[in-house]
């Protein structure tokens, strides 16, 4: 199982999601409504770089696991990288963001901001570890 990880992919799996999470909350995208939905100011965040570093390892084990995965169902193409990228996506990760924002009472708009990011970055780890590993 570990033996067979490809870490050149995990880290590139870390790079494309970074990527895309920066430009996904950047202000010209999704930045500022989503600054809307948490009723937040930049300043009352403060400075993002713990956030940022948990982000990294969260998905560095995402794509860890998405690689274990992926080897599991035998993945041999673009599309079945993409589609088991998807499915872990819905199973574990847009299904409970969605349940523990029900509990603390994030509007929907707000839990599509995040999971559309999250979506997306599953969907590119799983290229990514389709044409890297």
């Amino acid at each position: 199982m570990i033996e067979n990880i490809s870490w050149l992919a995990a880290i590139l799996c870390v790079v494309a999601a970074t990527i895309i999470g920066g430009l996904w909350y950047a202000p010209f995208l999704l930045g500022k409504a989503w600054m809307a939905e948490l009723g937040k100011t930049p300043e009352q965040l403060g400075n993002p770089a713990e956030a940022i570093i948990t982000s990294m390892i969260m998905n560095l084990i995402a794509g860890i696991v998405l690689q274990i995965v992926m080897d599991w169902r035998g993945v041999e193409t673009l599309s079945g990288a993409l589609s088991t990228a998807a499915i872990v996506w819905i199973g574990f990760t847009g299904s409970m963001s969605l349940m523990h924002d029900r509990y603390h009472g994030a509007r929907l708009r707000l839990t599509a901001i995040n999971a559309g990011n999250t979506l997306l970055s599953f969907l590119a780890m799983g290229a990514v570890i389709y044409f890297v590993a």
